[in-house]
Formats: C-alpha cells, sequence, structure tokens
C-alpha cells in the first residue's frame, strides 16, 4: 500500500482501495486502471474510480433504512404464515392453509 501511495502520490485511502480492488479481481483493476490512463482507444478515459472513498452518509442511511424495512416486511409475512393468521377469512380455502392449518 506504502508502495503504491509513493509510487501514484495519493492518499493513503486511495491507494487501500486500490491494493483491495487489486487483491479482489486483479483482470479487472488492470483494465480499469488502463481505461483510466486512456491506453484502451476503443474505450473513453476520464472516468477514475473513486476507490477506497468513503460512502456518503445519505446513502448509507437509504442502504439500512431499505434493509431494516424489508427485513421487517419479509419476517411480518414469515411470521404470519406461519401462526396460521394468513389461513384466517378468506384465504382459508387456499391449498395451503388446507395443507397446514387443517383445523383453522
Amino acid at each position: 500500500v506504502y508502495k503504491f501511495q509513493a509510487s501514484e502520490k495519493c492518499t493513503i485511502r486511495y491507494a487501500q482501495g486500490n491494493m483491495d480492488a487489486y487483491f479482489e479481481n486483479p483482470n479487472d483493476w488492470a483494465y480499469q486502471r488502463r481505461v483510466e490512463a486512456g491506453l484502451i482507444p476503443t474505450e473513453k478515459s476520464g472516468y477514475k474510480k473513486p476507490y477506497g472513498e468513503p460512502i456518503p452518509l445519505g446513502q448509507v442511511a437509504l442502504t439500512v433504512s431499505w434493509g431494516i424495512g424489508v427485513s421487517g416486511w419479509i419476517a411480518n409475512l414469515i411470521l404470519a404464515v406461519t401462526s396460521g393468521k394468513f389461513c384466517i377469512g378468506d384465504a382459508g380455502s387456499t391449498q395451503f392453509c388446507q395443507v397446514f392449518f387443517p383445523d383453522l
């Protein structure tokens, strides 16, 4: 990481991000570096991937809120189906309810 930082004259966070990307998939990392440098004539250069940059706080909040909401909805659905509450009322005639909850 320090060698990369010294040769590229970049921050430690950017160097760490690049090394993480390299260790994850060296071929894609090398291709991305060549595109950034403009060495591939078929690809447009100019986009520099922000390796190691912190995730924006708004994105973290959005991801957490969606995760909590979807997880809560799935847990509620599983609880309703396994407890038999799903089979009370009009849904009692479904094959699922007749097989798993014949008494309701």
